[in-house]
């Protein structure tokens, strides 16, 4: 027994739940990576201005 072949509408079904799929996986990785950017610029922000020639009175 083996599963019975899909008609074209349920191929075009399915292909398009897998490219939703797929761009809400790409959408998910992008903001990842713009909080990561984000969050690895407050920091280097705050190194440089925790350096000595960012302090007031020098």
């Amino acid at each position: 027994m083996g599963r019975r072949p899909l008609t074209e509408g349920q191929k075009a079904e399915k292909a398009a739940r897998r490219r939703e799929r797929e761009r809400q996986q790409r959408l998910v990785a992008r903001q990842a990576k713009q909080i990561e950017d984000a969050e690895t610029h407050i920091v280097m922000m705050a190194s440089r201005l925790a350096e000595p020639t960012h302090q007031e009175g020098k």
